[in-house]
């Protein structure tokens, strides 16, 4: 029997390691009797006309290929019209998406870490080159796209883990250097709000799924230039967004009072408990965004 030709770049790539459920049941633990801190979440039950908005879904349907009612709330939210969002099963699938539109084999993307694993594994298995640079100097990125030329320069604002925001002028200098992926999926915790850092050079990356309590329906979506959302739209699966997802969100972002008081809460909640942990003589990182990244030795 003749066997699948897998290509080469990914017979050896190895999936990202992630904190949940999975790895605490293989260490034997009961997930429901713990709180997990991996998963920067908000810590907020769905309202209930999120509740409702998915058990009213049609399951038999096939849901809006294009999320046409979603894409228009939230273009309406920032100030955009519908043609410039593009709305994934999550901003993980946009991610990969990305990588496989606008990345040849064998070029090179420069990552800006410690960040998020996924990434370096979308560009592998897209077949290119990763690089990363640990910094929070924009001269160091800038060097560093001197160096490397990147086809993509992937950066997340606010940075997870480490919560470090880059500022608006960071941005911008980066995004005049090399095209840019600006994965904003937590923006949407900072206090004072601050606007999608759209413009030219750059995708933008926003997700419902942390900042609206979505990660069990999986939503997210890109703002950038038409032509590029179509080519990126190319490579992804077809009803990718599904229709209890699409409901969820349209009802999470017309009912932003829980959501408002949820966060206002998360705040006081983390002046509360980095403090009691610095207390115990750990060192807490210092950052902009409502999660935090703390130093435990091993």
């Amino acid at each position: 029997m003749p066997d699948f030709a897998v290509r080469a770049h990914l017979r050896d790539l190895e999936p990202v390691v992630h904190g949940g459920a999975r790895q605490l049941i293989a260490k034997g633990l009961d997930p429901d009797r713990l709180d997990d801190f991996s998963a920067s979440l908000l810590p907020l039950p769905p309202p209930e006309a999120v509740r409702d908005a998915i058990a009213a879904a049609d399951p038999r349907a096939y849901p809006d290929p294009a999320c046409t009612a979603l894409c228009a709330a939230i273009a309406a939210i920032d100030g955009l019209s519908p043609e410039h969002v593009l709305c994934a099963n999550g901003s993980v699938a946009l991610i990969y998406a990305v990588a496989q539109a606008c990345m040849p084999i064998g070029d090179r993307a420069l990552i800006v870490g410690p960040t998020f694993g996924e990434y370096a594994a979308a560009v592998r298995a897209a077949g290119g080159q990763v690089e990363e640079i640990r910094t929070d100097r924009p001269e160091d990125v800038i060097d560093a796209i001197d160096s490397f030329s990147p086809t993509l320069v992937f950066l997340c604002n606010p940075n997870n883990p480490t919560g470090r925001l880059w500022s608006v002028e960071d941005i911008d200098r980066i995004a005049s250097d090399a095209p840019l992926v600006l994965d904003e999926a937590y923006m949407g915790f900072l206090r004072p709000h601050r606007p999608p850092a759209v413009g030219p050079g750059r995708l933008v990356l926003r997700s419902l799924t942390k900042t609206h309590a979505l990660a069990g329906v999986r939503i997210g979506y890109a703002l950038g230039e038409p032509a590029l959302l179509a080519a990126i739209s190319r490579v992804m699966a077809p009803w990718g967004v599904s229709a209890p997802a699409q409901a969820a969100a349209l009802a999470a972002l017309q009912t932003p009072a829980p959501y408002q008081t949820a966060l206002d809460a998360l705040w006081q909640e983390r002046e509360r408990m980095t403090a009691a942990i610095a207390a115990l003589g750990f060192t807490v990182a210092p950052g902009s965004a409502p999660f935090f990244l703390i130093d435990v030795g091993d």
